[in-house]
């Protein structure tokens, strides 16, 4: 039995407390009311696609992710990850495989994996 997924409001909030953002700081970034904010946290209201946008950047994730309601979804932990993310999705298909052969040879190397085998 897969995991529920969390609503919008959760997403919201769960990434707003990894940022260390309080209400007041996230609603000042996105340009909307602390209440406004709120019932987005809530899930009494939606925000439009341009809050969304607005929300993703500023919580380092995706609207995708955002949106997602695949309980399996992954989140993006600092703005290294993000832009790494980024990077990657700019490149071609060609590019992605490579750098996806580069990456795990680099993770082979044990000096530079997070446990030492």
């Amino acid at each position: 039995m897969k995991p529920p997924s969390m609503t919008l409001g959760q997403k919201i909030k769960t990434h707003r407390k990894k940022m260390g953002l309080t209400q007041r700081d996230l609603a000042k970034i996105v340009e909307v009311s602390f209440p406004t904010l709120c019932r987005y946290e809530n899930d009494v209201h939606l925000p439009s696609i341009v809050i969304i946008k607005k929300l993703a950047k500023a919580l380092k994730t995706t609207s995708d992710n955002l949106l997602s309601t695949d309980s399996r979804e992954m989140s993006i932990q600092d703005s290294e990850e993000f832009d790494l993310v980024r990077f990657f999705r700019g490149l071609n298909d060609r590019g992605r495989k490579r750098l996806l052969e580069y990456l795990r040879d680099f993770g082979e190397i044990a000096k530079y994996a997070k446990s030492h085998r």
